[in-house]
C-alpha cells in the first residue's frame, strides 16, 4: 500500500512581490543584528557545509552589506537560491516578511537569545 504524499510547492512569486513592496515601503534598510543572527541560524540548520550556500548568504549580508529586502529579492528570484534550496529560502522569507518572526526567535539557542537580549 502506498501512502498519499502531499507535494506542496510554495508560491515564491507571492513572497517576491511582498519583498518588492517591502523594499518600496521601507527602502534600503540593513539587516538588524538580530535578523542577521537568525538568518545565519536558519541557514546553518538548513544547509550542508559543502554546498557553499551558507557562505554566500553570510557574504551578501556581512561583506557586501546588501540591504535586507534586496537580498530577499535576490534569493527568491527563479535563478537564485530558491531554485537550489527552496525550504531554506521559504523559511528565511517568512521570517523577514514577518510571518514567523516570534517562532524563529524562540528557536535560537537560549544562550544566544540571552546575549542578544531577546
Amino acid at each position: 500500500m502506498t501512502e498519499d504524499l502531499e507535494l506542496i510547492i510554495p508560491d515564491f512569486s507571492v513572497l517576491y512581490r511582498k519583498s518588492i513592496k517591502a523594499l518600496k515601503t521601507y527602502g534600503l534598510v540593513s539587516f538588524t543584528d538580530l535578523e542577521a543572527v537568525i538568518v545565519g541560524h536558519i541557514t546553518s540548520l538548513e544547509t550542508e557545509r559543502i554546498d557553499g550556500i551558507a557562505d554566500r548568504i553570510v557574504y551578501e549580508i556581512d561583506d557586501l552589506q546588501i540591504p535586507k529586502y534586496a537580498c530577499l529579492m535576490l534569493w527568491l528570484n527563479p535563478f537564485g537560491i530558491s531554485s537550489h534550496r527552496p525550504k531554506l529560502i521559504l523559511r528565511i522569507a517568512k521570517f523577514l516578511l514577518g510571518y514567523t518572526t516570534e517562532e524563529e526567535i524562540k528557536k535560537l539557542p537560549s544562550k544566544l537569545r540571552a546575549d542578544l537580549g531577546v
